[in-house]
C-alpha cells in the first residue's frame, strides 16, 4: 500500500489495480512493478489479484517450494489482497497454505473450507484508506461437482458453497460497514454477469477463470476481467473528499505500454538461474501453441 497520498481541491484518489489469471508469467512482472509504481506517484495504491497466480511457468510451479518464487515477486510490487482460483489448489492443501503464509498480503475466499481448521486464508477483509472502508470478498468457482475445476485430489481437504449464492450473501452481509464493496470472483464471465443481474450489494465484482477481456456495468455493477498472462490490468481510480467517494472510474490497460523495471528482472534472473535443468532445452515447437 503506498502511502503519497495526492490532493487536488481537497480530492484525493485511491488506485486499485486488478489482475487475474497471471498464471506465473514471471517475464511480465517488471512491467507491472513500473505500472504499480506510476500509480503510487499519483496517490494512494492497492494492488489486488482474482485468482490463478500458478500454473503455466516451471520456474515457480517446479521450484523446490512450488509457488514461492511467484509470491516473493508479488511481494516486492506490494499487493494487498487476493483471491483464490481453481489452480492455487494444484498441488494440494500444503503448498496452498504455504504460498498463503509465505504472502505479505491477504488471501481471501469466502466459500471455501479447509476441513481441518487452520487455514491463513479469510472470507473477506476490509482496508481503510483516506477515510473510506474498502471491503474485499474472495470467491472460487464451483462449476465442477460442487469444487472448482480440477481433479477430485485437489480438493479432498476443502468444502465449498456455491459461487454465486455466498458472493450475493457475502456483498449483504459486509456491504453496511463498508463504503466500497469489491469481489475479487474467479467464477468466469458467465457467472459475474449473472451475479450482476442479481445487483448484489457490491461495486465491483474484479473477474477471472474465463480468460476474457472486460471492462462493462450491468446496472450499478462494474465487472472487469483481464484475459491473462499479464497482458492487461483495471484499475478503478476512486476520487474521494473529506472521506466520501464522490467518483469512481475504471480502465482497462496493457502492460506492454510500461517499460521494465530492472530490480525486477534482476531478481527474475535469479529465480531462473536457481535450477540449471528448468533451462535445458529439450525440443523446439515447430508452431505457435499460444492459446487466449
Amino acid at each position: 500500500m503506498s502511502c503519497n497520498g495526492s490532493q487536488h481541491n481537497d480530492e484525493s484518489h485511491i488506485y486499485i489495480i486488478s489482475t487475474n489469471d497471471m498464471h506465473a508469467n514471471i517475464d511480465v512482472i517488471p512491467r507491472l512493478a513500473t505500472l504499480v509504481k506510476e500509480y503510487e506517484a499519483k496517490g494512494e495504491v492497492l494492488v489486488v489479484d482474482s485468482g490463478d497466480r500458478v500454473t503455466g511457468n516451471a520456474y515457480v510451479d517446479d521450484d523446490s517450494r512450488p509457488g514461492i518464487p511467484m509470491i516473493e515477486l508479488m511481494n516486492t510490487i506490494g499487493y494487498d489482497v487476493v483471491g483464490l482460483g481453481n489452480h492455487e489448489f494444484d498441488k494440494g492443501r500444503d503448498v496452498l497454505n504455504a504460498m498463503a503464509t509465505a504472502a505479505e498480503f491477504e488471501w481471501l475466499c469466502a466459500n471455501m473450507t479447509d476441513l481441518k481448521g487452520d487455514s491463513p486464508i479469510k472470507p473477506y477483509t476490509t482496508i481503510s484508506i483516506e477515510g473510506v472502508d474498502i471491503c474485499f470478498v474472495g470467491i472460487v468457482d464451483t462449476d465442477c461437482n460442487g469444487h472448482p475445476l480440477g481433479g477430485e485430489s485437489s480438493y479432498v481437504d476443502f468444502s465449498f458453497s456455491d459461487d454465486v449464492t455466498t458472493a450475493y450473501q457475502m456483498a449483504a452481509t459486509v456491504s453496511p460497514d463498508a463504503d466500497f464493496v469489491v469481489i475479487l470472483s474467479h467464477m468466469g464471465y458467465d457467472m459475474d454477469t449473472r451475479l450482476a443481474n442479481m445487483q448484489p450489494a457490491c461495486h465491483w465484482i474484479a473477474g477471472g477463470h474465463s480468460h476474457d477481456v472486460v471492462n462493462e456495468d450491468i446496472g450499478s455493477i462494474h465487472i472487469s476481467q483481464n484475459r491473462k498472462d499479464i497482458r492487461y490490468v483495471t484499475v478503478a481510480d476512486i476520487t474521494t473528499k473529506e472521506g466520501r467517494i464522490i467518483d469512481v472510474e475504471y480502465t482497462q490497460v496493457t502492460t506492454d505500454e510500461y517499460a521494465v523495471d530492472e530490480t525486477i528482472c534482476s531478481r527474475i534472473a535469479e529465480i531462473k538461474a536457481l535450477d540449471p535443468v528448468l533451462n535445458t532445452v529439450v525440443g523446439h515447437a515447430n508452431g505457435d501453441f499460444t492459446k487466449d
